[in-house]
């Protein structure tokens, strides 16, 4: 792990390093530049992008509990830079399809320019809607947008870290969403925050000590969507009314404390109701 100094300047000095060197070093390998990664989460200075890797593989995984197969018609709802699609890339053959929805044009672009060519199965769609973190300039509301695909077009849906920013009017417009482009026989592999069992982070880094709405815990008023908690019965009531009901079991994560978690946050796969 390489050591950065606090000052803000030199940071970023560091981080445009990176992005000239990674690309010498790890040569022929998908690997998004570190300012991407960083944009999208990555917590530590990695050069090389071992947790954004790692991060990916273990996701990938975790989504055959939702029947991903090598045929899958997949959409990846904030598919960032591609950490979820660039191990999807070793799965999905030629009679599947990956579509990724991303609120920032830039991560658009390096998928659709580093991924597209090599694997044309994958594509990326730009969804320019106003999000005060990912998309502070963009136009569209998200409590209007309708995903731009076909009824019951994808077998798979996945919303990694999607549900854990966003507030409740919108998270149930995109259950319905998801609902609406999802197969009858598709799973909805999502990650939440519930806030059940506990409303502080393992690491006490993360506190949803607010209330937001009445439905919704929240870990900073002045960003509400920085980090979003929800009771584990106010998600089933919304995705019911959306036509999801959860295919059990509840998979905790470790984020709470849990030990053996499933995965880093708490994840729901839905299947359709009618």
């Amino acid at each position: 792990m390489v050591r950065v100094p606090g000052d803000r300047l030199k940071q970023r000095a560091a981080a445009a390093l990176f992005d000239v060197l990674e690309p010498i070093y790890f040569r022929g390998v998908l690997l998004p530049p570190f300012t991407m990664r960083r944009f999208v989460g990555e917590a530590r200075w990695d050069f090389g992008g071992v947790d954004f890797r790692n991060t990916g593989r273990h996701l990938l995984e975790k989504l055959y509990d939702a029947g991903l197969r090598s045929d899958s018609q997949v959409l990846d709802i904030g598919s960032g830079c591609g950490r979820i699609a660039i191990p999807l890339t070793g799965v999905i053959g030629p009679s599947g399809r990956y579509a990724g929805l991303e609120l920032s044009a830039p991560l658009v672009r390096w998928c659709s320019t580093h991924i597209t060519p090599k694997y044309p199965q994958f594509q990326f769609v730009h969804c320019d809607l106003k999000n005060p973190f990912y998309n502070p300039n963009g136009h569209g509301d998200p409590l209007t947008y309708s995903f731009p695909f076909d009824d019951g077009a994808f077998d798979l849906l996945i919303a990694s870290s999607v549900f854990t920013h966003l507030l409740p009017g919108i998270a149930v417009h995109y259950l319905e969403e998801c609902a609406r482009v999802l197969s009858p026989t598709g799973r909805l592999f999502s990650t939440f925050y519930i806030v059940e069992e506990s409303i502080q982070s393992a690491r006490s880094n993360l506190r949803f000590e607010h209330t937001f709405e009445e439905d919704a815990r929240i870990a900073d008023l002045e960003h509400p969507e920085a980090a979003v908690g929800y009771r584990l019965g106010w998600v089933i009531q919304g995705a019911a009314k959306a036509g999801l009901e959860i295919e059990p079991p509840v998979r905790w994560g470790t984020w709470s404390g849990r030990q053996n978690g499933y995965s880093g946050q708490d994840v729901l796969i839905f299947r359709k109701t009618k």
